[in-house]
């Protein structure tokens, strides 16, 4: 599914439903490339995820990528007002 994400990126979608617009119209061949796999129970056809999925993964991965690029920078942070508490910088 990321890799649905990415395409509909790379195609200027500006939002998870556009995202998943642009990804509407992939043919069977392109599906199977990017590895889908779940079919459609009457005709056998690959389908895509629907929009709640795609949804759920970019809200995840989009909080999980920013809540750990704050822990990091926090953590930066931290270590430098730990350092200039210990270490003062000399004011002549």
């Amino acid at each position: 599914m990321l890799t649905l994400i990415v395409y509909g990126l790379n195609c200027g979608a500006g939002d998870v439903k556009a995202i998943w617009e642009k990804c509407g119209p992939l043919d069977q061949n392109q599906r199977r490339a990017i590895g889908l796999t779940r079919r459609n129970k009457k005709t056998g056809l690959l389908t895509m995820p629907g929009y709640g999925a795609l949804n759920d993964i970019v809200n995840r991965e989009v909080f999980e990528t920013l809540n750990a690029g704050f822990h990091h920078h926090t953590g930066k942070a931290y270590a430098a007002l730990r350092l200039l508490k210990t270490h003062p910088p000399q004011i002549n």
